[in-house]
């Protein structure tokens, strides 16, 4: 049988590389048949102006669209927030009880001034307001206007004070009207104020009729204002020194 010798030992180098370099490179190889793959050389050159142009736009454009991500984000968050306020104070309104105030005529007394025929009558009422809500204030504006009248015929007029109602709450309100000179005062009306015994008295019914503009408050919430008008129909034994109030009957309507 015919013996081997040891394997021989081959290097291919490529012939890119100087002689001196694979030489010094040889003498640390041990024996044995090795494969070297050297890569070809690296070409390296200045990249041109738009490149440069291009990869600054392109290092630019997250932030860009974070910072307007962010944005947007902010925005549909305070319109949820508005959303769920405006439900809040929807509900709010809802639940909260607004009645119209109530009123009742408690009492009037006239006061003459001046001569006979060119006398003038200083006419006031007192009315009982209440406020049938447990939590909402009313507050009456200082604009509203009274008046009172015999059928049909007006004959005092005056202002409705500004005021404020707590809840719950029932408090007197005066009225002070002035009528017209005494010979332009219905002759019912001018009998009942000249009477001055029990025999001379006869009923008289009256009208009341006041405007004034009133809104609601809840804390510190304040709710659109309206108009209430008031009807009050009401009863006198006379309008003299000792006139009571009979009998009445008081409506009333709003509007925006």
């Amino acid at each position: 049988m015919e013996e081997r010798g040891p394997p021989s030992t081959s290097v291919h180098v490529s012939n890119n590389y100087p002689p001196n370099l694979v030489t010094s490179d040889l003498q640390n190889v041990r024996p044995g048949t090795y494969v070297v793959q050297v890569p070809k050389d690296q070409i390296y050159r200045t990249p041109p102006p738009q490149n440069a142009l291009i990869a600054e736009q392109r290092s630019k454009a997250p932030t860009i669209r974070n910072s307007s991500g962010r944005v947007k984000c902010v925005l549909i968050s305070i319109i949820i927030f508005l959303l769920v306020l405006g439900i809040i104070f929807g509900i709010i309104l809802g639940v909260i009880k607004k009645d119209d105030p109530r009123f009742r005529v408690e009492r009037i007394r006239v006061t003459s001034k001046g001569k006979t025929r060119q006398q003038k009558h200083q006419i006031d009422i007192t009315l009982e307001s209440t406020n049938p809500n447990a939590q909402t204030i009313i507050i009456f504006d200082n604009n509203g206007k009274s008046s009172l009248s015999f059928k049909d015929k007006k004959f005092a007029n005056g202002k409705f004070p500004s005021s404020k109602q707590d809840p719950k709450n029932s408090k007197d309100i005066k009225l002070t009207l002035m009528s017209s000179s005494n010979s332009k005062l219905p002759l019912e009306i001018r009998k009942s104020m000249n009477a001055t015994n029990v025999k001379s008295q006869k009923n008289v019914e009256i009208l009341l009729e006041f405007r004034v503009r009133v809104k609601m408050k809840f804390g510190k919430l304040e709710m659109k204002s309206k108009t209430l008008s008031t009807l009050c129909h009401f009863k006198v034994n006379n309008l003299a020194k000792n006139s009571r109030v009979l009998s009445q009957n008081c409506d009333y309507s709003t509007r925006e």
